[in-house]
């Protein structure tokens, strides 16, 4: 794990948008290949800390629509997603990896689909990909699918191979766990966060170590609100 200072407080970024100016930026959600880190740091700007969202080869099937919008995807036979054991996914880790060394990331982000469902299965492959990947300086954080796991369950399964589990603290309890990801609202989401829960959740956090993203469209106001009381 990373030996962090605090929380680290921040929105995702588009590698076509100005920075976020928040401190810490989130990348990844809108490509498909990995980008250059130079690319990530015009985006981000050169101080802000970063999380990074792994390639969608580990974790998405090849039916994902977003192979599509790939330089050279892998074939269509290719055993990729769910953290099966291949050569596509071997890649995908080395070049993620690369990436989150480049831009000095404190955390990766492991983003299952509902495909990704809860299965002994399932739960030895997360297993085994967090015993191979897991680094002095990285923090491996899952965000499981709203449905597709038991909250309990995942929780428990976080706790048992070290990742850090991904939470919305309006909608779920912050783990009493040493490092914490939370990520608050959707980017469809109009509705308000109110100061009384952001007070809630600051109380909660201000003695802890990790991240908080803010993913709703008012993320960037809303993450300096939670700076102003942390």
């Amino acid at each position: 794990m990373i030996a962090l200072d605090g929380i680290q407080v921040g929105v995702p970024v588009s590698l076509k948008g100005p920075p976020p100016g928040t401190p810490l930026a989130e990348v990844g959600a809108d490509f498909a290949d990995l980008p250059q880190p130079k690319e990530i740091r015009t985006a981000t700007g050169k101080s802000t800390a970063v999380s990074l969202i792994a390639s969608l080869v580990l974790t998405h099937r090849r039916s994902d629509p977003r192979y599509r919008a790939m330089k050279n995807p892998p074939p269509e036979h290719a055993a990729v997603g769910h953290f099966e054991r291949s050569r596509w996914t071997d890649e995908a880790w080395t070049d993620t990896d690369g990436l989150a060394r480049a831009l000095d990331a404190g955390a990766v982000l492991l983003q299952t689909p509902a495909s990704f469902k809860a299965s002994t299965e399932h739960a030895t492959r997360l297993e085994n990909f967090v015993a191979h990947a897991m680094r002095p300086q990285v923090s491996l954080a899952w965000e499981w699918m709203k449905g597709s796991w038991p909250d309990r369950k995942a929780l428990d399964l976080c706790d048992r191979i070290g990742a850090v589990p991904v939470i919305d603290p309006l909608a779920a309890p912050i783990p009493d766990t040493e490092y914490v990801y939370l990520r608050i609202g959707r980017p469809s989401s109009r509705k308000p966060i109110h100061d009384d829960d952001l007070k809630e959740v600051a109380l909660q956090i201000r003695d802890r170590i990790g991240w908080v993203v803010f993913s709703n469209p008012s993320g960037p106001a809303d993450a300096h609100r939670l700076l102003d009381m942390l």
